[in-house]
């Protein structure tokens, strides 16, 4: 029944159940590993719109969870699968926050490519078509 209420990612009916069941109260590092490892599959069955969702469950729930890492880099994951690069930074700067991590190289690889990005979008807000009609003095301007 556990696996029935993960897959539809209503835990919390779920801890609730079983306490009105009085099959005992489902302890907090268990609630943590339950919605955690929900999120978890979501992702790795690489059904990302729910993974986000179950890990947006998971960050309000558990703020101090122990899955904190791997939650984060999984969402920034999904957040950059959707195009949500703002989204994706947010969880990019709390791996890179977190010294001395499995997560920190890889992180800081991506947020450097998101910030380059950015840049270049700003930069580059005229079509290649409207670039070539400009006069030379324009174009060397707008290159430096």
């Amino acid at each position: 029944m556990r696996d029935i209420y993960m897959d539809m990612n209503r835990l919390q009916e779920y801890f609730k159940y079983t306490e009105a069941l009085g099959v005992g109260r489902i302890s907090t590092s268990q609630q943590d590993s339950l919605a955690f490892v929900t999120a978890e599959n979501f992702y790795l069955e690489n059904r990302c719109e729910e993974a986000q969702k179950a890990l947006s469950n998971y960050f309000n729930q558990f703020k101090e969870g122990g899955y904190q890492l791997q939650a984060n880099y999984y969402a920034a994951q999904c957040a950059l699968r959707s195009k949500d690069n703002e989204k994706a930074l947010n969880h990019l700067e709390y791996l890179i926050n977190f010294q001395d991590n499995q997560y920190t190289d890889e992180p800081c690889l991506m947020r450097r490519a998101l910030f380059m990005i950015k840049q270049i979008t700003k930069k580059l807000p005229i079509t290649m078509a409207v670039w070539h009609r400009l006069p030379m003095k324009v174009v060397a301007d707008a290159r430096r």
